[in-house]
């Protein structure tokens, strides 16, 4: 039976294979690797030969190249990785390096202490996550964003009223919803065209934007309805921003074609309290002050309960 020299082969195939492959010795010093290691350490593999695997990183984290080590002081940094480095006979681990690559690294313990490193490059899947991310990120913001004017929509509103609702009723917190109808907007539509109405609809809710905290949740949830959620604020605050949005819009002079068009708007107002069960519930009490202020002679600010402002 013909001999083959297995140490030979196997060095060889190490040595081509693409995945990088190192051994260290109990000193922890890089007895040997193949050149697709070299990309982990910044430097070429016959350059680590014989340094210790802290002296390697340290000049990954002097030259800025290998290992993205990402920490003011290096010993720090080195002392944790040396606390998990040969406290198990076998890890994996995930690294990433300075340009931008990404690796699944494997340790393994073998013969008397000596350490087998194999790392695989998944920088491809990586990029491929990030993509199917940014993706989900997009479809989630066509799902939850009004195409025309760019503000949430209705089911956003509502998914994050119905948290701010519940945290408020938890931690006995101050929430204000506002309900704005355009007054008469389809007298808009009927006599300009939809074109025209989608003008006003855009410059109101600039202007609404303009008056709105970064924290305030302000959506469209239906053709020419508004609804906005202040958290932290009473009825009081809510009533002074509702009549600024009023007069606001009121103020608007919007040129279309030929004609300067003009809007005004209904807002009804609700803040919580210890009667109102569920959000819907607030939520039916604000339109009901919507729809006084529509039956009283619109263009007014209106809040449910004993808090009717203005007093």
């Amino acid at each position: 039976m013909k001999k083959y020299n297995i140490e030979k082969i196997l060095i060889e195939s190490l040595s081509l294979t693409r995945d990088g492959v190192g051994i260290f010795d109990p000193d922890d010093r890089l007895i040997f690797g193949n050149e697709a290691l070299s990309t982990l350490f910044g430097i070429p593999v016959k350059e680590a030969i014989n340094k210790t695997f802290t002296q390697l990183c340290h000049i990954c984290f002097k030259t800025k190249k290998g290992i993205n080590i990402e920490a003011e002081h290096f010993e720090t940094w080195i002392d944790s990785a040396l606390k998990k480095r040969r406290q198990h006979n076998y890890r994996t681990f995930e690294t990433d390096t300075i340009d931008g690559q990404y690796f699944i690294v494997t340790e393994q313990i073998v013969q008397k202490n000596f350490l087998y490193m194999y790392l695989t490059d998944i920088t491809d899947k990586k990029e491929n996550e990030k993509k199917l991310t940014l993706m989900s990120q997009e479809l989630e913001n066509l799902a939850t964003t009004d195409y025309l004017t760019g503000i949430r929509n209705r089911r956003y509103f509502y998914q994050m009223a119905q948290a701010e609702f519940s945290r408020s009723k938890r931690d006995n917190l101050e929430l204000t919803v506002l309900i704005l109808d355009l007054d008469k907007f389809k007298l808009i539509n009927d006599t300009y065209g939809h074109s025209a109405g989608d003008c006003v609809l855009k410059a109101v809710t600039n202007t609404i934007n303009q008056l709105l905290r970064n924290y305030d949740i302000f959506a469209r949830i239906g053709g020419e309805e508004f609804a906005i959620l202040l958290p932290s604020t009473d009825a009081q605050s809510g009533y002074i921003i509702a009549e600024r949005i009023r007069v606001a819009i009121e103020s608007l002079k919007l040129p279309f074609e030929n004609e300067l068009l003009k809007i005004t708007t209904s807002i009804g107002m609700l803040e919580i309290n210890d009667k109102i069960a569920s959000f819907e519930e607030m939520m039916k009490i604000a339109d009901r002050s919507l729809n006084q202020v529509k039956s009283k002679g619109r263009n007014q600010v209106l809040c449910g309960f004993n808090n009717n402002y203005p007093a």
